[in-house]
């Protein structure tokens, strides 16, 4: 036992569970919380300019490295403010703690209106955390905190959020820091993964969907030796984009499933084997996307399995761990591969891409393409041109894909970029955004600047919120309200203090990028340009 702060308590508790980096904005509410930081030797602290920008931050750090990401808030509008973020990692299963102050515990649910008060706090914040607690003495902090961190890292990760009252932040009490407890991921029944070897020993076509379960859990490897076992194509959704390699010759890519050779694949598929993905709204076309018969699910949710989609088997676990076991299943059965689908895949990816030269989108992609590293880390924001990140831009690795998907919140990129980057400084990190996104976090630039954060902003610039105006000249003729006066962003990213230039062709998108990647400071490059969606 010891005896500190609640503010110290709640620092060192983060440290016992290996916490090494914290976003967040100090306040009057959380001053005994940064005062603990101050002194603290093994967590580093960012300050960011928005509330919205530190949950973002801590998204991108937590799925850049699959450790949890913490951000720290006062109560009233700096809780409020990291909502949407939250709303975004709880969408795509991302393990983020928002710490956030209280009022005083004699003030809470008393309406009395002191300083930074909001109606039941506590109860906003459950609609986008899988985990809400408050504590009631200092000595229940360290506690709830290893409570919260376990939820993070157990099961299906979703947000967790802590509150505190500002009065036990202040007080001192006796508290007991437990070490990190070691966590074990879930393996699955032996009786469906039998169940599911059988099936899949018996499939002469069978197909492979990752999701994003399938990064989550670590499953690269397996789920590559186990396409390669049975010699299955695979694709993947925005979300599971990296799980298998986009280079290897029995990758399909990233869907949409209506898309040539993937669309064959699936009509011909006498088994679908889905791996960590929900089969959600987007994706399937409202549900209307016929799927093979014969379904294999494997999920860590097992809400999940059968929510949208009779699975024949349901695998309920860790997906790296499923797959491993399933791979061990097979080694005692006969399998019945057909013919390798490996040429047939080369060239009709080959002729995709022939017939796509001379699309600005396309082109762009591929001039991206030929100056990243094989795992630069490429984040995209909820904008047009990212329907071409997804689709043409190769990811190679696990972690290397950083989409805002379900809920889709704009301004997504640059925080979480720039999360992702004080996680891994040693890789090239480049945001893909629209304009209109990118000026609702633009702010975080500052950031950037004041961490020396070599991040690359790529802003799509068409003067509009492109995917809206495009929906509105679809559907009605003449846009309304979805047309933007926007600022130089050249001029803004010097003024911040950064690298800035424009470009405007492929092969200057090209040069400016590697040269944006040299610069060994905050970069920004403006395309002016307006793209249409891949078809």
């Amino acid at each position: 036992m010891a005896t500190m702060t609640g503010g110290q308590a709640v620092v060192e508790a983060l440290r016992a569970e290996g916490v090494r980096t914290v976003f967040g904005i100090p306040g009057l509410h959380t001053l005994h919380i940064y005062e603990a930081l101050r002194t603290c030797p093994t967590i580093r602290h960012i300050t960011t300019r928005h509330e919205q920008g530190a949950a973002f931050m801590a998204d991108g750090y937590a799925r850049a490295t699959g450790e949890p990401g913490v951000c720290l808030t006062i109560t009233g509008p700096g809780a409020t403010n990291t909502l949407t973020a939250l709303g975004n990692a709880y969408s795509d299963s991302s393990p983020v703690l928002c710490i956030s102050s209280e009022v005083a515990t004699g003030f809470i649910g008393q309406d009395k209106e002191v300083f930074h008060e909001i109606k039941d706090q506590l109860g906003l914040f459950a609609g986008v955390t899988a985990w809400n607690e408050r504590v009631a003495s200092v000595a229940e902090i360290p506690g709830a905190v290893q409570r919260a961190m376990r939820s993070l890292r157990t099961g299906r990760p979703r947000p967790a959020h802590l509150d505190v009252p500002i009065d036990l932040l202040a007080a001192t009490g006796e508290v007991e820091i437990a070490p990190l407890e070691p966590v074990e991921r879930p393996a699955a029944d032996p009786k469906q993964v039998c169940a599911a070897a059988a099936l899949l020993a018996g499939a002469r076509a069978p197909l492979i969907y990752a999701g994003g379960g399938a990064v989550l859990s670590g499953a690269s490897a397996a789920l590559v030796s186990l396409a390669e076992r049975l010699g299955a194509p695979v694709v993947s959704d925005y979300m599971g984009k990296g799980a298998f390699p986009e280079d290897h010759p029995l990758s399909l890519g990233c869907g949409p499933w209506r898309r040539g050779l993937i669309a064959d694949y699936l009509a011909r598929a006498d088994l679908l084997l889905v791996v960590g993905a929900r089969l959600g709204q987007i994706e399937t076309r409202d549900w209307t996307l016929p799927l093979p018969k014969t379904l294999v699910h494997v999920d860590i949710d097992p809400t999940v399995i059968g929510r949208h989609y009779p699975a024949t088997v349901g695998v309920v676990g860790d997906a790296r761990q499923a797959l491993e076991q399933i791979a061990e299943a097979l080694k005692g059965m006969a399998l019945h591969p057909g013919p390798s689908p490996a040429m047939e895949i080369a060239r009709w990816q080959a002729a995709e891409r022939a017939q796509l030269q001379g699309e600005p989108g396309f082109d762009f992609m591929m001039a991206m393409q030929a100056v990243l590293a094989r795992d630069a880390i490429v984040v995209n924001d909820a904008a047009l041109v990212n329907a071409w990140t997804a689709r043409y831009l190769p990811t190679c690795t696990p972690r290397s894909f950083l989409f805002p998907n379900g809920f889709a919140a704009l301004g997504f990129g640059l925080p979480a970029a720039l999360g992702a980057k004080v996680a891994c400084p040693e890789r090239q990190v480049v945001v893909v955004c629209g304009d209109g996104g990118f000026l609702f976090t633009a702010q975080e630039l500052a950031t950037a600047v004041q961490y020396g954060l070599n991040v690359v902003v790529m802003i799509f610039n068409d003067n509009s919120y492109g995917s809206i105006a495009r929906l509105q000249r679809t559907y009605f003729g003449p846009t309304f309200a979805a047309d933007l006066v926007n600022p130089d962003f050249v001029r803004l990213a010097e003024a911040f203090g950064a690298w800035a230039t424009r470009a405007s062709t492929p092969e200057e998108v090209g040069a400016a990028l590697a040269a944006a990647l040299r610069a060994n400071r905050p970069a920004l490059i403006e395309v002016p340009v307006r793209l249409e969606p891949p078809s």
